[in-house]
């Protein structure tokens, strides 16, 4: 009987072992742990845009989101150039109204001065640039008050000490064509303004007469500056200086005036002198290395002043000259090197000539260690001859 059974129900064994195997197979793939999810990457971060020019030169060109990428990358809003300066500087110097407010808002300096020792509210000043003048004014900068005086009333200024009169003044005459005489505005350094029309320049004073008939004795110095050097253009007899107006009688030369200097004062005196251009700086020099004298020609050259340098060509055989002249050619000054062979061993030579007017010359080497290390002199001559002979050995001035 159990014969009969096993053969009736044989044991599925085949069957139970696949039905086993997808058991755990199922088994398996239920228990899998979840695959991970990638994390996705990291934002990239952002690349601070790079700014074009340098912070000065933002500065002189009144590129105010230039300067905005500048300080928030860190750079301080007082941060000097290799001539001393701010940005404050730079941008009053330039004329930049936006700019300087800009500046102001952020608190720049408006008392920091250069290397020359110049501020902001005088650079300004300098240039005529009479609204941010107001504006640093308006912002604590000082600014130089000069006692008002009736212009009318002007007369020479009083010495403590006698001084001895080398030579007597003539009484100016009236001219018989009075009548004939163009008049225009003059003003004080005060601000007082006056029709006058140009009689001549009797060493430093210049002589106006009024429509009335006045006659008005007044020391250069208390003019204002522009007027100042119209004064002296009128007297060596340019016929543009009347801003558009021939004069109707031809003024006599400027009287020679001579001031001498000595070692460090010669800068000083060399910086004014520059300071005062309006037309042409032209510099005749062995060598050139001192950034105070470099940047005074940079910026008559930035303000519209035609300024040349000319320089023995073998000067520049250090990097420091190169540089130098570099950063002048830059800035619009025209550089010209001078050069010798032969007998002639090189272009010594140590002057300049401002306006055709004064002539600064010496001993003096426009250099650093002329400035803080030699013994040097210097003399600043203000005369239409010598200034006319001056500039004629500049234009003679070639390479040999």
């Amino acid at each position: 009987m159990h014969s009969r059974m096993d053969a009736r129900t044989p044991v599925p064994w085949a069957a139970a072992r696949w039905l086993v195997l997808v058991l755990l197979m199922v088994f398996h793939v239920g228990c899998e742990p979840p695959r991970p999810v990638d994390p996705e990457p990291p934002p990239e971060p952002e690349v601070p845009v790079a700014p074009r020019v340098a912070p000065h030169d933002a500065a002189r060109q009144g590129a105010i989101d230039q300067l905005e990428l500048h300080i928030e990358q860190g750079v301080e809003i007082d941060v000097r150039d290799e001539f001393g300066a701010t940005l404050l500087h730079e941008a009053a110097s330039a004329g930049r109204d936006e700019t300087v407010r800009w500046l102001l808002e952020r608190g720049a300096d408006v008392e920091a001065r250069d290397e020359s020792g110049f501020t902001s509210i005088q650079l300004a000043s300098f240039m005529d640039h009479d609204r941010i003048v107001d504006m640093l004014v308006e912002y604590g900068a000082v600014l130089e008050v000069y006692e008002e005086v009736d212009i009318d009333e002007f007369v020479e200024p009083e010495v403590e000490e006698p001084v001895e009169v080398v030579e007597e003044l003539p009484e100016p005459e009236l001219p018989e064509e009075w009548a004939d005489l163009e008049f225009t505005i003059w003003t004080s350094s005060a601000g007082r303004e006056v029709e006058a029309a140009f009689i001549e320049m009797q060493q430093d004073v210049v002589i106006l007469g009024a429509p009335d008939g006045r006659i008005s004795r007044v020391p250069i110095t208390q003019l204002h500056r522009d007027d100042q050097i119209r004064a002296r253009q009128l007297a060596m007899g340019d016929l543009t200086a009347m801003r558009g107006r021939p004069p109707t009688r031809t003024a006599g030369p400027v009287p020679t005036r001579v001031t001498a200097g000595f070692s460090s004062d010669c800068e000083r005196m060399l910086i004014r002198a520059i300071s005062s251009a309006r037309q042409e700086v032209l510099v005749a020099i062995y060598t050139l290395t001192r950034p105070q004298i470099e940047q005074a020609l940079s910026r008559a050259a930035g303000r519209g002043v035609r300024v040349v340098v000319k320089y023995d060509h073998k000067q520049v055989t250090t990097g420091r000259m190169q540089e130098l002249i570099k950063r002048l050619e830059s800035r619009n000054v025209e550089v010209i090197p001078i050069t010798m062979s032969g007998r002639f061993a090189s272009m010594h030579h140590k002057f300049t000539v401002i306006d055709g007017v004064q002539v600064f010359t010496g001993s003096f080497n426009y250099t650093v260690t002329a400035v803080t290390q030699s013994y040097e002199n210097c003399v600043l001559i203000e005369s239409t001859e010598v200034g006319r002979d001056f500039v004629r050995e500049f234009e003679r001035i070639r390479s040999r």
